[in-house]
């Protein structure tokens, strides 16, 4: 008669235990969805259970209301791979987006935001996006926002505490964004894409505290007109380019600030290619198998100080033959030295003293 007291007594916790989440979970007044749906009403949406392959619904989760936080309550949304080409959760021109802590496993693209006609604001933290077959995260805005006189179009996001890496899928893009100004990524890590991070068109973002390793191409990647962004704190390595600021004829990427980043056993640690006016300072650049910041095609106006630059393996900084008026001082690079194609020596570039070359 105990015996069977007790387990009454336990399953009535059990149910009240339940009851008392379910309950909770409706004080908070979020709504429950369990598989994939279009979420067409303003609210709080909670996942409560996995989606697995076999829901072939495109897209999983088509949000089509502003105003709409989504909780995967740390569930996996899986998409089959036979739906090429298919995010597992998107929306349109939506405003107030916050979407977290789930795992999203062999999407097109994890989350995929598009805001070309009105500019979006959104959160995405704590997910965790496996095995896209092109970006991760995919912000999309308009990318003349950062025009002048195109008036305050850009979009802003924060984007913290995400886990990003290849599956049975390689990602093009670990986070793409377009169009995007005064955001925040922060304390994310990034794995086997095929990029990092991509930033175009963009300006006046923070890069914070992430990791980013064993990408094909580029840890960082600034482009297309993407100015004034500040890449700090990071680590970075095993990549080809740890950080590539890339510049054009008629290209603004400009005005960006490198600093206090480890960037280390890339081939490259800092690629600047037609890019005017950056700032790299008190970054360890070390143990790169080719150079550790590399200076390239026109770019000048770059200041390059305080830089730890040991241990690089052909050079500590190289500028090539067609850079100028570039200042460079008090770093310290060994045993690999400092190079300018132009003359063999520093002489369109400024050697603002205190560097420490190579012994002997």
């Amino acid at each position: 008669m105990m015996k069977k007291y007790l387990i009454a007594g336990f399953l009535t916790g059990a149910f009240l235990a339940v009851f008392s989440i379910r309950a909770g979970q409706a004080a908070e007044g979020r709504i429950p969805i369990s598989g994939c749906t279009s979420i067409d009403a303003s609210g709080s949406y909670l996942l409560t259970r996995d989606i697995p392959q076999a829901e072939t619904v495109c897209p999983c989760i088509d949000i089509k209301a502003n105003n709409v936080t989504l909780d995967m309550g740390g569930h996996l949304l899986e998409m089959p791979q036979s739906l090429g080409g298919c995010a597992a959760i998107y929306a349109v021109d939506k405003k107030s987006l916050h979407i977290r802590n789930g795992i999203i496993a062999n999407a097109s693209d994890g989350i995929y935001l598009v805001n070309l006609n009105t500019p979006g604001d959104f959160v995405i933290e704590k997910m965790t996006i496996v095995g896209s077959g092109q970006d991760g995260i995919h912000l999309e805005g308009d990318a003349s926002c950062t025009a002048s006189g195109a008036g305050n179009t850009c979009s802003r996001a924060l984007l913290r505490d995400n886990v990003i890496k290849a599956g049975t899928q390689i990602s093009s893009n670990g986070i793409f964004m377009q169009g995007y100004e005064g955001s925040i990524l922060e304390n994310n890590t990034i794995h086997l894409t095929d990029t990092g991070i991509q930033l175009q068109n963009s300006r006046n973002n923070i890069l914070r505290k992430n990791t980013i390793s064993k990408c094909f191409t580029d840890g960082v990647v600034l482009a297309s007109s993407s100015s004034s962004n500040h890449i700090v704190m990071n680590v970075i390595s095993n990549n080809t380019n740890g950080i590539s600021i890339l510049g054009g004829t008629t290209d603004t990427t400009m005005s960006n600030v490198v600093e206090k980043n480890i960037i280390s056993f890339n081939d490259i640690g800092v690629n600047i290619f037609e890019s005017h006016n950056n700032t790299v300072s008190h970054n360890n650049i070390t143990n790169n198998t080719d150079t550790g910041i590399l200076v390239q095609s026109n770019s000048s106006g770059n200041s390059i100080d305080w830089n730890n630059l040991t241990g690089n393996a052909n050079f500590g900084m190289h500028f090539d033959s067609t850079t100028h008026n570039n200042v460079f001082s008090n770093n310290r690079s060994w045993p690999s030295g400092i190079i300018d194609d132009t003359c063999n020596v520093l002489c369109l570039n400024d050697d603002g003293g205190g560097n420490i070359p190579p012994p002997g």
